[in-house]
């Protein structure tokens, strides 16, 4: 009976290993704009596939980003438990498992979605390992870079539904784009040492705040109008979204005291963006 127990716990260490190795919660938030960009195109039936299509490749991404990123993940205290990091799988299987989730991704999006859909999901897939992943060692650039590939999702979902381009699916392009700045501008404020001592350029240096600070409120105002911008394409039912934007865009004009504090409340006010815009979409549909 002991040994069941075990086998059963390592079983499920195992599980939630391999759970770890893709990322989940960026796997989720990207399904779900894939979604977004399929209802709101008039194609709710396909949103199950499109999303399973989107969050293969993405799971395939998040693997093969802890594939190349074992060494500097293991010298930051947020990132060391990380499967590939922490010594629990080996590259070479991180690396398997990416190349089987890619591919599947891949065939389920050209299945369902069609070859348009299929080359945009590859395509977010390029830019995030092969230019963000190694980009992030090197320059600040990374973080403009990692959001375009964050952004298709919801253009994955449109090509899919197979009707004519619409400004709102650029709105939502440009809405998810913007979104993710001032997201990983907090980041870069809160994770600054971490980051700047595992090796990467990505973390905000004391004399660069100010600046981030700036491009953060300028970004949440411009999230805001693009928000606003959807409501007038697309009726009501955004304006959840665009209570979503507001948040953190009266955050972001609060007062900079603490800066690790002031970056906290604005990474945390901006969660709320993508659910409520999943049930306008819904919503709308």
């Amino acid at each position: 009976m002991l040994s069941l127990t075990s086998n059963d716990a390592q079983i499920t260490a195992q599980v939630g290993s391999l759970l770890k190795l893709t990322k989940p919660g960026i796997v989720v938030t990207n399904a779900m704009m894939a979604g977004v960009g399929t209802a709101v195109a008039g194609r709710p039936d396909l949103v199950v596939s499109v999303g399973l299509g989107v969050a293969l490749l993405v799971a395939g991404c998040g693997a093969a980003n802890q594939e190349l990123e074992a060494d500097v993940d293991a010298r930051m205290p947020r990132t060391s438990s990380r499967p590939v990091a922490d010594g629990i799988f080996s590259r070479n299987f991180a690396s398997g498992i990416a190349t089987f989730l890619l591919i599947a991704g891949s065939l389920v999006l050209a299945v369902y979605g069609g070859l348009g859909a299929a080359l945009l999901g590859v395509l977010a897939c390029v830019i995030y390992v092969g230019i963000y992943t190694p980009l992030k060692r090197v320059s600040w650039v990374a973080i403009p870079v990692g959001a375009v590939s964050g952004a298709i999702p919801p253009l994955i979902g449109w090509a899919a539904a197979h009707v004519a381009w619409e400004a709102t699916a650029w709105l939502l392009f440009g809405a998810l784009f913007v979104w993710q700045l001032p997201h990983f501008l907090a980041i870069s404020i809160r994770r600054a040492k971490q980051y700047l001592d595992a090796g990467f350029a990505i973390g905000c240096r004391d004399h660069q705040l100010q600046n981030a600070v700036r491009w953060a409120r300028i970004l949440s105002v411009v999230l805001f109008a693009l928000s606003a911008g959807l409501v007038v394409e697309q009726g009501a039912s955004f304006i959840l979204g665009l209570a979503g934007a507001a948040l953190p865009l009266g955050f972001a004009f609060t007062k900079v005291k603490i800066p690790e504090l002031w970056a906290k409340r604005l990474f945390f006010s901006g969660l709320a963006y993508l659910p409520l815009m999943t049930i306008a979409a819904l919503l709308h549909g």
